[in-house]
């Protein structure tokens, strides 16, 4: 492997749908009311934030590894958890892991900067709560991850954060909808975070890094990750029903199916790792499917 395929490896680009979802949909909302489309803008808020969400893969990986916590892990399910290896395989080195983050945060916040020129403060805010969100997840001195506050801002940075960006970079304003809109895709975002917990669950605890599925243990974690996942589920029923969303927003249910197998998986091997592989493809899977047919419906009743 050269040093360009390391680099690109490192950032864990496959998982970007977390990221082009929520912007999918927060852009959906904003042609819904029937503001004109700018590809300019559009552009901007994606690459934005996919940059960000690099740079946070990234970073992370260099901390985890700062930490010990990728070093000592030894039931990681790849690539999915206990991060890319690169590091520890020697293929790069930290300096170099940390260098290509920066980059990536550096780029990410030029494509903000210029949407919060052309539309206002709401942007630097976002990203401002952005950089400190990615940086300090598992950096010192704040170490969200570390202090149970990881999947909070997973949930905040991958639901409300990404919606109402886009959504306000192509109309220019806020309203309560898009908030509520933005709170099931963010908790699924979080529900990949949980499910991905539970094989780095020894190595997380020997760290120090307390996540949620440490403090509370497996066997708690397995009830907090089907609640969090049903909250989703239950809200975009709601909104639908309050025609908060357009009410064939409902469909999009059919992605709890894919959540449910994942809830079934877990409950009876959240003590094997390597039996969990599924479960993390489905939670991500529920995740892209529930977007997608929420933006296509959203879209489509514009």
């Amino acid at each position: 492997m050269n040093k360009l395929q390391a680099l690109f490896l490192e950032t864990r680009a496959p998982f970007l749908t977390v990221t082009i979802i929520p912007v999918l949909l927060g852009t959906a909302m904003a042609l819904k009311t029937g503001v004109p489309f700018n590809w300019q803008i559009f552009l901007a808020i994606m690459f934005g934030f996919v940059f960000l969400h690099l740079g946070t893969n990234i970073i992370n990986d260099y901390f985890d590894d700062i930490n010990g916590t990728d070093r000592i892990n030894k039931e990681f399910v790849f690539p999915f958890t206990g991060g890319s290896r690169l590091i520890q395989m020697d293929f790069l080195k930290p300096k170099e892991v940390l260098l290509e983050s920066v980059i990536f945060f550096i780029l990410g916040s030029i494509f903000l900067l210029y949407i919060f020129y052309l539309k206002g403060f709401y942007i630097l805010f976002l990203l401002f709560i952005s950089l400190i969100a990615g940086i300090f997840y598992t950096a010192p001195p704040f170490k969200w991850a570390h202090r149970g506050l990881g999947e909070f801002f997973i949930f905040l940075g991958f639901g409300p954060i990404m919606v109402t960006g886009a959504y306000y970079a192509l109309s220019g304003n806020l309203n309560v909808q898009i908030f509520l809109v933005s709170i099931p895709i963010g908790l699924l975002a979080s529900s990949i975070i949980d499910i991905n917990e539970f094989p780095d669950y020894n190595a997380d605890k020997v760290t120090g890094k307390r996540n949620i599925i440490v403090r509370i243990g497996k066997e708690k974690g397995v009830i907090f990750y089907m609640i969090t996942g049903i909250l989703s589920y239950f809200i975009i029923i709601l909104l639908s029903i309050l025609n908060i969303m357009p009410f064939w927003s409902i469909i999009s249910i059919f992605g709890f199916l894919f959540y449910l197998k994942a809830i079934l998986i877990l409950n009876k091997n959240y003590n094997n790792s390597l039996n969990l592989v599924a479960a993390c493809k489905l939670t991500i899977f529920s995740h892209l499917v529930t977007g997608l047919i929420l933006i296509i419906v959203i879209f489509m009743s514009k």
